[in-house]
């Protein structure tokens, strides 16, 4: 999540530097932005690896370099929460007898939580590329817990009705942010 909120920040500082009234800065900061861009969709599309987060740290301290006074803080809000923490521990009488639709398939929680990590996946890039960094960081949140429930059905089975249950009792992506 830091590396997105990181990569999020420069876009946006970036963003104010391509407004300079030097010509140089101007151009630097396009670049800057355009790289950065790419970094997050070389991330998205192949994971986060080392050579990116240094590379974004290149960026920033050329970012630092243009504007003394640009600095990223992030406070420590978010706990690392586990799985089990979102899953709901009790499921009501009426909804024990639940046929869920097979792994995968239509209204299945896999298929929801697939759809809510499309959904997602584009509110993050809306984010990055428009230096959104609080709403990035709570749909990095909301996408790293839906990956975690996923793999947790997937290799336990039985947890399928609670995780239909929390598809059913959380907000929609579209009602937030």
């Amino acid at each position: 999540m830091r590396l997105y909120c990181t990569i999020c920040a420069c876009v946006k500082e970036a963003a104010i530097l391509k407004t300079h009234p030097d010509e140089g800065f101007q151009e630097q900061a396009n670049g800057i932005h355009g790289e950065l861009i790419s970094i997050f969709e070389y991330c998205e599309e192949n994971g986060v690896d080392a050579d990116q987060v240094r590379f974004v740290n290149i960026l920033f301290t050329a970012l630092q370099n243009m504007d003394n006074e640009f600095a990223v803080r992030f406070e420590e809000t978010v706990e690392e929460l586990m799985v089990e923490d979102f899953l709901p521990t009790h499921i009501p009488s009426n909804l024990e007898t639940l046929d869920l639709a097979p792994p995968f398939e239509p209204h299945s929680p896999e298929d929801m939580i697939t759809w809510m990590l499309e959904r997602l996946t584009r509110r993050i890039k809306y984010c990055i590329e428009n230096g959104l960094i609080e709403r990035c960081k709570r749909n990095v949140s909301r996408r790293d817990i839906l990956v975690a429930v996923l793999k947790v059905i997937t290799r336990h089975p039985e947890g399928r009705p609670r995780a239909m249950l929390m598809m059913m009792d959380i907000p929609g992506v579209s009602d937030s942010d």
